[in-house]
């Protein structure tokens, strides 16, 4: 019996100087989880779970994990907290604050930590990954660069601590992006708060970097796709995604970004045959099979084949009435807000989002992402608003207020610089940039050629289409309404 005890005490004497002298890593090299221990988090429990339900109209990646909750908080072992270093217990608080929702108090920590540590990778990345969910994308950007410059240790930190943390960017109720503490994680993450900071020059360069690097990967060819459709860089799409393999939905999502691109170019027997392929295969996303649907019928429209556009539309708006474009799922083309706003907004009880309009049957149109473009502020309006439009006269009213015009002539000219409906403050108006006439008492609205386009309900149009009281124009920035 006294042997036994000794022999129990040397062995507890022998661990304990080896966390002494060799730290808690070489000690576990020693001991062996059991069976039980190893399998824990595949049993059916109790998880923390959080930011499930998908959330669309922000091409920003929000916070999600599960984690165990047969216990209260993150359990790093008794050994591990023997010698533990303060800056990682304050990142095991942090944690802890962050999987019962306590935001603010988790950010708060995670300073606290890489105060303590400056080389500590993961609590930047964390913090990184925080900022940009919060809206706070310029505190995300510094914080994504410091972790990229100590990456050499990244997620070794958080696969210990919070394994089931990541990233998640929604393209459809059943698929999502899921970025987490690696190298593809993290050069995709950095370009994304570049974005939201209005740097999508810097994101490009960092995108291609990792393309040089990774030429195929899948993740990185379909982010910088998405950034140079957004700016209308179309040919460059096709330069990247022209050999992509439909294999599994992050393949059939390129090639449906390629099939976009080929539209906005005039390709669209090649895009036609593009949608049709992806609308064949078995093991597609439900939601982006509508997606491969709506877009053949904007490769009908172009095209000025009316009938099949509303054959394909109607398909898809019978099986989903409130159906979203899927760049208007990402909230391509829209300006980012920050803080408190940005996560109102992407909130899952914010109101439902409104869907887009149905097609006409007499306007052939191709619908594209806006471009953001940053306008200079409007002069102060000086005239006195012009009378209503009788019966007879439609008018031509901004929602934004600074035009309210009777429509008597025959023909206005609206533009930047020159016309008779001068947009002197909207810098996305081209210079000369569309038209409204009248002909055989019909009203009707056409492009010249203007950078942006000419939109009537949401859908660009590509040649003279008639107008309706009720519908919605956009010239460059601004919005109007023929009533």
């Amino acid at each position: 019996m006294n042997k036994d005890i000794l022999d129990t005490i040397n062995k507890g004497m022998n661990i304990a100087s080896k966390v002494v002298s060799k730290g808690v890593g070489e000690v576990q090299k020693t001991l062996k989880p059991t069976q039980e221990t190893a399998k824990i988090v595949l049993q059916t429990s109790l998880y923390f779970q959080r930011d499930a339900s998908a959330r669309f109209g922000r091409f920003i990646p929000e916070s999600s994990f599960f984690e165990p909750q047969t216990k209260g908080k993150i359990d790093v072992g008794l050994l591990k907290n023997i010698t533990l270093p303060a800056a990682e217990r304050l990142f095991i608080q942090a944690c802890n604050y962050l999987l019962l929702g306590k935001e603010k108090d988790a950010v708060d920590k995670f300073q606290e930590t890489v105060i303590k540590d400056p080389q500590l990778t993961d609590g930047y990345y964390m913090l990184g990954c925080l900022g940009l969910s919060r809206g706070e994308y310029r505190s995300s950007l510094e914080n994504f660069k410091k972790a990229n410059l100590l990456q050499q240790s990244l997620g070794k930190t958080i696969k210990k601590y919070l394994p089931s943390f990541k990233m998640t960017l929604n393209i459809t109720h059943n698929s999502c992006f899921a970025f987490f503490a690696d190298l593809v994680g993290i050069n995709t993450l950095l370009p994304l708060a570049m974005r939201a900071e209005g740097l999508p020059n810097d994101a490009f360069e960092v995108l291609s970097q990792m393309l040089g690097v990774m030429p195929s990967q899948p993740v990185l060819l379909f982010h910088i796709s998405a950034l140079l459709f957004e700016i209308g860089s179309y040919d460059r799409i096709v330069e990247y995604l022209k050999t992509t393999v439909p294999d599994g939905n992050l393949g059939y999502l390129n090639l449906l970004v390629l099939g976009r691109a080929l539209i906005a170019l005039g390709d669209l027997e090649t895009a036609r045959e593009i949608f049709k392929k992806g609308m064949g295969k078995d093991d597609i996303d439900p939601e982006l099979l509508l997606d491969y649907r709506f877009s053949l019928g904007l490769c009908d429209a172009t095209s000025g084949w009316s009938s099949g556009r509303n054959e394909e539309m109607e398909r898809v708006y019978q099986a989903k009435p409130d159906y979203q474009d899927i760049f208007e799922r990402l909230g391509l083309g829209k300006e980012p807000q920050a803080d408190q706003t940005s996560r109102a907004a992407s909130a899952p009880s914010a109101a439902v989002q409104e869907k887009p309009a149905r097609p006409p049957a007499d306007r052939p149109a191709a619908k594209e992402p806006q471009i953001p473009q940053k306008q200079a502020a409007p002069p102060p309006k000086t005239e006195a608003p012009l009378p209503p439009a009788s019966s007879q006269n439609p008018r031509l009213a901004a929602d934004d207020g600074k035009v309210d015009l009777v429509l008597e002539k025959q023909v206005y000219v609206v533009g930047r610089e020159i016309g008779d409906i001068v947009l002197g403050w909207d810098g996305s108006a081209s210079k000369q940039h569309a038209r409204i006439l009248k002909e055989n008492n019909r009203w009707f609205v056409e492009d010249l050629g203007s950078t942006n386009g000419t939109w009537v309900n949401q859908f660009r149009i590509s040649k003279r289409v008639d107008l309706n009281r009720g519908d919605q124009i956009k010239i460059g920035n601004t919005v109007f309404r023929f009533i």
